[in-house]
């Protein structure tokens, strides 16, 4: 049964890198032309720019030879293959001249594209007898040699449009890689912080019953205050009451109140100078308590 198992994965294992191998060899290629761009990196108005390590400035592009591989009746519209794969760069109505490779005069004949595609072109041919024989026509497979300013310019312009895709291509490839890394370490990041925010709750917990016995610890400071300076306001209460000043004048005579208290009085009582209450006859009252 483990037999059986490790095979099966075996299978599976084999069945998942032929798929990932070629795509895995066409991202190699790709990050090597990045690499060999860094490489030829030139110095233009003192800044630093790629150098297309697939272009060469010494090259002249305009030349080719190309094979005709297919003609109509007319003999006018043949199909070219040609080695060079540049000639994908050629657009409809691109002016083309061309000679019989065979032919070593100069004669051209000139031909107008009709349609391109990787290594091959159509091309109608304005007038065959420019650069052939007369009463003749152009064979499949015969060789032509082709001249196209056009074609330098293109590739020329090819060459500064795959810069800007390198670029672009990097600035993807660091954004993907920083994606793949957060994807990749998501488990991770998670843990740190969950981590990160479990020791800021503690440290607020901390800081909480740190407030808390802090407060709790004033609130005992200031019962044990209160308790004191209640004390100390009773002290100055009775101090304040021991050294209170009395005053001696008298405003009313105290023979009533002395008589009422069972005091030694006399018994006929004096006149009353200054009375609060009204003026009273304290002798009538005498007399009947004599009687």
């Amino acid at each position: 049964m483990q037999l059986t198992n490790l095979s099966f994965y075996s299978f599976i294992l084999f069945f998942v890198l032929i798929l990932i191998l070629p795509a895995w060899a066409d991202m190699d290629l790709t990050q090597r032309e990045v690499d060999a761009a860094r490489e030829r990196e030139k110095a233009v108005d003192g800044k630093k720019i790629l150098a297309d390590s697939f272009f060469d400035s010494a090259a002249d592009y305009s030349r080719f030879i190309g094979r005709i591989t297919d003609r109509d009746l007319t003999t006018n519209v043949v199909k070219v293959w040609a080695e060079n794969g540049n000639v994908k760069f050629l657009r409809s109505g691109d002016n083309l001249l061309f000679a019989v490779a065979s032919q070593k005069d100069d004669k051209l004949c000139l031909g107008y594209v009709r349609s391109s595609e990787k290594n091959y072109f159509v091309m109608h041919i304005k007038n065959i007898y420019d650069c052939w024989q007369a009463d003749d026509f152009f064979r499949i497979g015969m060789m032509l040699r082709f001249k196209a300013d056009i074609l330098s310019q293109r590739v020329k312009e090819a060459s500064i449009n795959r810069l800007i895709i390198l670029r672009k291509r990097e600035d993807f490839a660091k954004q993907l890689n920083a994606v793949n890394h957060f994807l990749w370490t998501y488990e991770q990041q998670k843990i740190q912080v969950a981590l990160d925010y479990d020791k800021k709750i503690l440290e607020m917990e901390r800081a909480k019953e740190r407030a808390i016995q802090s407060f709790l610890s004033q609130k005992q400071d200031n019962i044990k205050l209160q308790g004191e300076l209640s004390y100390r306001l009773d002290v100055l209460d009775k101090d304040l009451e021991d050294s209170r000043i009395e005053k001696i004048e008298l405003f009313a005579d105290r023979w009533a109140s002395d008589l009422d208290l069972g005091l030694p009085v006399q018994t006929t009582p004096q006149s009353i100078v200054h009375g609060t209450l009204g003026e009273r006859k304290f002798g009538d009252r005498a007399g009947k308590d004599e009687r």
